[in-house]
């Protein structure tokens, strides 16, 4: 088992293992973020932080409010997200289940998921 760990651990590449920590700092409770908030949530200096967040938001994966200097997620995320949306075979199988459901009731119908307790 350690074996087949450090055969991991070989492939990976930590200043993307570091960016991705920084993207999971999102969150539906926690949607907008200070660069001191990233520190403390990443235990990464605040250097490499910033040099971090700067790649990402000229990515467009991150967004800094002009006002509030908090970043957020960016479009990029959010179109990325589309396209798992838009392959995500549960939204294929439901939808004539949710149209129909939706003409019997009149309401809006939502289809959701729920991932770590929360709906998604």
């Amino acid at each position: 088992m350690k074996e087949k760990l450090k055969h991991n651990q070989i492939y990976r590449v930590k200043s993307l293992d570091k960016a991705l920590h920084i993207l999971n700092c999102f969150s539906f409770q926690k949607r907008d973020i200070s660069l001191t908030e990233i520190c403390q949530v990443t235990s990464l200096n605040k250097t490499t932080v910033k040099r971090l967040v700067s790649t990402l938001t000229s990515w467009g994966y991150l967004q800094q409010d002009a006002e509030s200097k908090r970043y957020q997620l960016g479009l990029r995320v959010f179109e990325l997200g589309g396209i798992v949306f838009s392959s995500f075979s549960l939204r294929k199988v439901a939808v004539s289940y949710i149209t129909h459901l939706q003409q019997m009731t009149g309401s809006i119908t939502l289809l959701g998921v729920i991932i770590d307790d929360q709906l998604v």
